[in-house]
């Protein structure tokens, strides 16, 4: 062992340069900082899951409160809740389609953007280039559009329908 440090000596200290040579310990200290780094991506990606659903819930219940006195007077009316919720689905699938379209690529863009300054000579991030990603983001957005649909499908059938059908002057 001492053989091999005195023949790296000799190479890297030729005309006065001096090479840095990996050892075990300074590659175990390289891989701790490196799964900080992946720790920090957990975080931002686990923080975009949870802002995700909140920003989906909120839509949708925005949504519904600016369609109340509406959807209030057809219940009156004698439209069932299951029609409504129908239509208030497919509102929502084209709501859906439409974020997939801009979201996607802009999102894309701006993990690139995010993660390229996280790259470093020795660690890269290839997963934002990976297609199953968007299928796990696509199936999240469905599961998490569905949930805010079935809470705001039950926050109707505790409306004051009375309440709701007068005129706000």
């Amino acid at each position: 062992m001492s053989s091999k440090k005195s023949i790296e000596k000799d190479i890297y200290s030729t005309d006065y340069f001096y090479g840095i040579t990996f050892t075990d310990e300074l590659y175990q200290a390289s891989k701790d900082n490196f799964a900080l780094y992946d720790i920090g991506v957990l975080i931002c990606i686990s923080f975009a899951i949870v802002l995700g659903l909140i920003i989906i819930l909120n839509t949708e219940q925005t949504n519904l409160l600016e369609e109340q006195r509406r959807l209030s007077i057809l219940r009156v009316l004698g439209v069932k809740i299951s029609q409504i919720s129908l239509w208030w689905l497919i509102n929502l699938v084209i709501q859906l389609i439409v974020a997939l379209l801009i979201g996607l690529p802009l999102g894309t863009l701006v993990a690139r953007v995010i993660l390229s300054g996280m790259n470093t000579a020795s660690r890269e991030y290839p997963f934002i280039n990976d297609p199953r990603l968007y299928l796990i983001t696509i199936a999240l957005i469905l599961v998490f559009s569905f949930f805010s649909h079935f809470i705001c499908m039950l926050w109707i059938k505790k409306w004051n329908l009375a309440e709701n059908t007068k005129s706000k002057t």
